[in-house]
């Protein structure tokens, strides 16, 4: 059964069943990898993949469950299992399924694929990795083309079909010299066709260059406030809080957001615009069109010069709250370009830290959060000096979007969406 074929055999059964509504997602994939080991393409698989996630609601209960295989039978253990879940469950006003605003059929991508194309990008990459950047190691790297076709389906009448195809790789890399060796990285990028070097694809090649570029590094003197510059590569560590703790279902359902009552108000800088956009340019759109909720996906503004224009609700966190549904998942989130030149902003920092890398756990509710500094660099007097190790940055990130120094008008894409370099003043830097 095709994902379409597999949605009205599951809906059926969810009916006969019992279930007053239901909603069924299926996908159905097909993907060919190529796998590097030292400098060679060493392995080419083809890898299947199904999926059904399943959702019953019955007297106001909720059951789900989720599936890898599409025969009847197991299709039907399935539905069995879903039903069984929602008789032990808590009647619940809020639930229920979404209701037909606009449903729709997308096509996007490479619906074929070309794999002697990508091998010839692998290969290609291999050899100007290692001409220009003699010490870096591909300790991994994997690229393929997958092919996806998805359907989305409700009792009330919803149906959306999304198939296309799509290239990606990904890399784990560092550079030796002797025995002196720099932190790892790793980067990855979608693309809608092999047309272009994977080298020059979003951060790739400045993160390469960047860990030759730290066989040595030197911890920061002390402990100072400073400003940091968060890179297209380390940007979603800000996005990521901005959802997670402040505009979603789970901290607002909670009342745990510290923005709970700001909409309409300012909460960052007025340079500062966030937005969900799945029509920008540069994005790979395969998989971008509809939330797991079932509704489709247009530009919305987040954040808007500074004012929260939006929160981040599915219909259910929706209904907890008594606020408007808006997204409550969504790829391409995305903060605006600004108006200054990259250097211009380096060239105005005395001190600070170029980050591409944070690693540390999840901020707290009010978006404290400590951690290291990793493949990052020292910056003194306007200018990127050296890299740095073991460094420690401690910030409040809903402060630190009201102190941007700058945002840049250059931007990376790793085909998710562009996103620029931002800096931020007050954060604490400290080092051994």
């Amino acid at each position: 059964m095709n994902s379409k074929e597999i949605c009205l055999y599951t809906l059926e059964a969810l009916k006969r069943a019992g279930a007053d509504m239901a909603a069924v997602r299926a996908y159905k994939s097909k993907a060919d990898e190529l796998n590097v080991q030292a400098k060679e393409v060493r392995l080419l698989r083809t890898v299947f993949s199904t999926g059904i996630a399943i959702k019953a609601v019955k007297d106001q209960k909720k059951g789900t469950i989720s599936i890898n295989k599409a025969e009847k039978e197991e299709i039907d253990t399935a539905v069995a299992a879903c039903m069984e879940a929602l008789e032990g469950a808590t009647p619940d006003e809020a639930e229920g399924v979404a209701e037909v605003t606009e449903n729709a059929n997308f096509v996007s991508g490479d619906p074929e694929g070309d794999l002697e194309a990508l091998y010839d990008r692998v290969r290609e990459f291999i050899g100007q990795v290692e001409d220009k950047y003699p010490k870096v190691v591909l300790e991994e790297l994997v690229a393929e083309y997958i092919h996806q076709e998805l359907c989305y389906m409700t009792s009330t009448g919803v149906e959306y079909n999304e198939e296309g195809g799509l290239y990606g790789f990904s890399t784990t890399f560092s550079a030796h010299e002797g025995e002196k060796g720099s932190s790892f990285n790793y980067y990855g990028a979608r693309f809608e066709r092999p047309d272009k070097p994977l080298l020059s694809l979003g951060m790739t090649e400045e993160l390469i260059r960047e860990s030759q570029e730290s066989l040595e590094t030197g911890s920061v003197d002390g402990k100072f406030e400073g400003t940091i510059v968060l890179t297209p590569a380390s940007i979603d560590n800000l996005i990521g809080t901005i959802i997670s703790n402040f505009i979603s279902d789970t901290p607002l359902m909670d009342g745990t957001s510290i923005w709970k009552n700001a909409k309409g108000t300012r909460v960052a800088s007025e340079c500062f615009n966030l937005v969900i956009d799945p029509e920008a340019e540069g994005i790979v759109p395969v998989g971008t069109h509809i939330t797991s909720d079932g509704y489709p996906i247009h530009k919305l503004d987040l954040i808007r010069n500074g004012v929260l224009r939006n929160f981040m609700l599915s219909r259910y966190g929706a209904k907890k709250t008594g606020m408007v549904r808006t997204y409550g998942s969504a790829a391409n989130i995305l903060v605006l370009p600004g108006e200054d030149a990259l250097s211009d902003i380096i060239g105005s920092i005395e001190k600070g830290i170029y980050v591409q890398r944070l690693s540390g756990g999840s901020p707290s509710a009010t978006g404290e959060f400590s951690g290291v500094a990793k493949n990052s660099f020292l910056i003194e007097n306007g200018k990127i000096t050296r890299p740095v190790s073991e460094t420690m940055v401690s910030m409040n990130m809903a402060e630190m979007i009201k102190n941007i120094r700058g945002i840049s008008r250059e931007t990376a894409n790793d085909g998710m969406g562009p996103q620029p370099w931002i800096a931020m003043d007050g954060v604490t830097i400290s080092g051994k």
